[in-house]
């Protein structure tokens, strides 16, 4: 058994205290997901446990659990003699706040081998929210958390193999005419270069970023590749932090230049209502995009999925596609 999957099972912390105890001596589980199982700050003397006495678990999720300031206190402590954990999720764990995240962002000073620290909904500052900007001192002062943890993990992440690929799209290479990089962490920095390098580029049709960390900003970054590259037909951005702003960037651009993209993936994002409404609006003035799939985002209003599937299925109907 490589990995344990506990997600959604109410276990508790005293529950947790015994499969932290079998773990300690265990040689073969990677990956430990314990998200929504009811863990406090008290439950967590036990993670310590793990990140300072096994030398096997890569991966840690304990996203939407009860932990808080004191908790993430702890786990920053444990983080800094640790050298086996690379993935360490605390997403939706609201109480541990801006000085919860700033302890777990110090742990990184002194961590080498963590490359992806997940904090979304944990109650630190995560940037302006829609017009948010000039309300008050407080969030034109506050320190966007989420750039600096990208900022410090950005270089872990990056290898010589992403620099060689971004070598190859600027020389334009015939021979890389598809991208996945899936998984790979890369963030909005790693995004943001990859966008520059794909702006010229006439090779490359199709590209995956599921699950590489994008969040607005990285959309962004690919908004203005997308006014200007011609040629990438599919692009997959699934299981990222992309919501509404990132999506009416990716909206303005298939409005007013992109003429190439066929099919865009967005499920598993942070897109809400007033995305989707931007999105279908923008479809008026674009006449390339046959696919548009927005699964498990924040959306409440299903009709409007239902509107836009509707307009795409007689899009291709259109061109005497088949429906796919």
């Amino acid at each position: 058994m490589t990995a344990i999957d506990l997600s959604r099972k109410p276990i508790g912390d005293l529950e947790l205290a015994k499969l932290a105890d079998a773990l300690l001596t265990n040689m073969t589980v990677e990956i430990l997901n314990l998200n929504e199982c009811r863990i406090t700050d008290a439950g967590i003397s036990s993670i310590c446990d793990i990140l300072n006495k096994n030398e096997i678990v890569e991966e840690l999720y304990l996203g939407g659990n009860h932990i808080g300031v004191e908790g993430a206190a702890a786990i920053s402590t444990a983080l800094i003699t640790n050298e086996t954990l690379r993935v360490l999720s605390l997403n939706g764990n609201a109480e541990i706040g801006d000085k919860g995240v700033v302890y777990l962002i110090g742990a990184l000073e002194h961590n080498s081998t963590l490359v992806d620290l997940q904090v979304h909904g944990c109650g630190c500052y995560e940037g302006p929210k829609d017009g948010a900007e000039g309300h008050g001192n407080l969030a034109a002062a506050a320190t966007n958390r989420i750039r600096q943890i990208d900022d410090i993990l950005y270089d872990r992440r990056i290898d010589s193999n992403f620099e060689s690929l971004l070598e190859r799209l600027f020389d334009d290479d015939f021979r890389v005419t598809g991208i996945d990089l899936t998984g790979r962490q890369i963030g909005a920095k790693g995004v943001t270069r990859l966008a520059e390098a794909l702006a010229d580029n006439t090779q490359v049709r199709q590209l995956w970023l599921r699950d590489c960390g994008v969040d607005d900003d990285g959309a962004m970054a690919l908004a203005s590749c997308l006014e200007q590259n011609m040629t990438i037909v599919d692009l997959f951005l699934g299981s990222n932090h992309i919501g509404d702003e990132g999506l009416k960037s990716i909206s303005d651009a298939l409005a007013l230049s992109n003429l190439t993209l066929v099919s865009l993936e967005m499920d598993g994002n942070r897109v809400g209502d007033s995305g989707i409404d931007y999105f279908y609006r923008a479809l008026d003035k674009n006449t390339s995009l046959l696919v548009a799939s927005f699964e498990n985002n924040r959306i409440e209003d299903f009709e409007k999925l239902e509107m836009l599937q509707k307009f795409l299925g007689e899009r291709r109907s259109g061109l005497n596609l088949v429906s796919f």
